[in-house]
């Protein structure tokens, strides 16, 4: 909620949660493509996420880890 309450751009981190989730191991760049944003901005707010654990990072792509796929799923129940 933090992340996203003081975010110029709004609310992206359930979008990019769930992005991941359903593209798991994709390229930086073709996750970007598919939010239509550049691929810094989608490294670093990823980075974000996986500060607080969210993501886990590979070579090449991204998946949620134990805690982000919880963490999504929370966010899908409440709405």
């Amino acid at each position: 909620q933090r992340l996203d309450r003081y975010s110029k751009q709004g609310a992206w981190t359930r979008q990019l949660l769930e992005l991941i989730r359903d593209n798991p191991k994709l390229r930086a760049a073709d996750l970007a493509a598919k939010t239509g944003r550049e691929k810094e901005w989608l490294k670093l707010n990823v980075r974000k996420l996986k500060n607080i654990g969210l993501t886990i990072s590979h070579d090449p792509g991204y998946t949620l880890s134990p805690l982000g796929l919880a963490f999504l799923h929370k966010l899908i129940e409440q709405g």
